[in-house]
This record gives C-alpha cells, sequence and structure tokens, in this order.
C-alpha cells in the first residue's frame, strides 16, 4: 500500500476515507451539594455507597479523511451495528457530508471486517454507489505450498512492524523523542517482547496503555483513530 500511494505523498490519499464504530458512555457526576449530609459532631460519617460507573451508553459511528472529521453518526439507544443500518443511515450519511465538498471526488472507503461492514447488502450498496473498498489491511505471508495466507497479529508480528516502520518513520521526521506513543490493550501490544522494546524507545514518560505508568480510564472508548473526532 505504501508503494502504491507513494508513502503518502501520492494525491490519492485525499480519495480514502476511515471509520469505525465504538459505544461511547455517559456519566451523571455527582456534586458537592448532593454529597453534603448534616451529623452531630460525635457522630461517624455515615458510608458513602459508590454510584454506578455509566448511567447510559451510545453507539457511535465516526469518519474522517486526510484532512479531518467527515461525519458522525449515532446509532439508536444500546443497539448494536447491522448491515440495514449501515446501508441505510450510517453511509448515505457519511457519503452526503462528502460529496457537499467534493461532488465528483472518487471515494475510496476503508472500514474493519465486522459483519455489517462485509455483508451482501453493504457490498451492493458500494458498488452501486462506485465507492471503491480498502482492505481490511491483513498480515500476509507467502508460503511455498499455497501462496500467500492471511496471519493474525502477534507480538512478534507488531514488534516487527514497529522496528521496520514506525520507529524509522517518526526518526526521519525527527520525531522519535517527542510523541507520545499509545495503544490499545491487545496482547500483541502488551507482550513483554513489546515492552522491552518501547520503553528504552520511547521512556515510560510518553506511554500510554493498558499495564503500563499512564492508563487511559478503564471505561473510555477503545483508542482506535475514529475515537479521536467524537
Amino acid at each position: 500500500m505504501l508503494e502504491k500511494y507513494i508513502q503518502g505523498i501520492s494525491k490519492a490519499v485525499y480519495n480514502i476515507y476511515t471509520g469505525d464504530e465504538s459505544w461511547i458512555y455517559a456519566y451523571e457526576p455527582e456534586t458537592k451539594q448532593q454529597s453534603t449530609v448534616w451529623v452531630f459532631q460525635d457522630e461517624a460519617k455515615p458510608t458513602k455507597v459508590v454510584r454506578g460507573r455509566s448511567t447510559s451508553k451510545q453507539m457511535i459511528a465516526c469518519f474522517f479523511g486526510i484532512n479531518g472529521h467527515v461525519a458522525t453518526v449515532a446509532l439508536e439507544q444500546r443497539r448494536t451495528v447491522n448491515s440495514e443500518w449501515y446501508t441505510t443511515i450510517c453511509l448515505p450519511e457519511v457519503i452526503g457530508e462528502i460529496r457537499k465538498k467534493q461532488k465528483n471526488r472518487r471515494i475510496i472507503l476503508h472500514h474493519d471486517n465486522a459483519s455489517s461492514h462485509t455483508s451482501t447488502q453493504t457490498k451492493a450498496f458500494l458498488t452501486e454507489r462506485k465507492i471503491e473498498l480498502m482492505g481490511p489491511l491483513v498480515f500476509e505471508t507467502q508460503c511455498p505450498i499455497n501462496g500467500w495466507k492471511r496471519e493474525t497479529v502477534n507480538a512478534q508480528r507488531h514488534l516487527v512492524l514497529l522496528l521496520e516502520k514506525i520507529v524509522p518513520s517518526l526518526r526521519e521526521k525527527d520525531e522519535l523523542s517527542t510523541v507520545m506513543f499509545m495503544q490499545d490493550g491487545g496482547t500483541s501490544h502488551t507482550a513483554n517482547a513489546v515492552k522491552e522494546f518501547l520503553i528504552p524507545t520511547f521512556g515510560k514518560e510518553r506511554i500510554i496503555i493498558k499495564f503500563y505508568k499512564f492508563l487511559w480510564p478503564s471505561w473510555s472508548p477503545d483508542r482506535k483513530p475514529a475515537d479521536f473526532w467524537l
């Protein structure tokens, strides 16, 4: 893909849009006035009951391109995504927002392999509107018997990605000593071999990840790129 888009400098990257869905949690924090109680001078303070972590949650899909946020589409309360919603509500709104500024621009959509994204209904919708599909991107290795074989991401493959792609790119841009490195708590991200590489490379003060010094809030959305536009 890097060769296809000339390491990201090809004008075609302006046609790429990506998105994903995530649960967003709502809270009702108690004010100081609400938590105030009257007690006698020699009376012990009452035990405070811990409130629930969240009062509600909302499924939201968010899409963006190289120029920033495109659209955020909310799903009905406490429901999961299906092909019907994705093709009749979500994608039409996203495409409509893109077409407001670029009526005839080629659109390349990148999303993961969730069932609502890969269903026959979704494929037909994209084909009908001439929307090109990119990905989902996967690790592949060449097998002498069966040709190219898809692989899952494990600690070793993730470490190779960091060593051969991510860190060299940051060094080239002279950003390795300044960036904050953040990723989710996937097992391939938190393996000991990966930790042993990340800590001396970035330093404990610039790493945000599960089991490290700086953690994200336990009930915050998973740290996918789309979440940063919510």
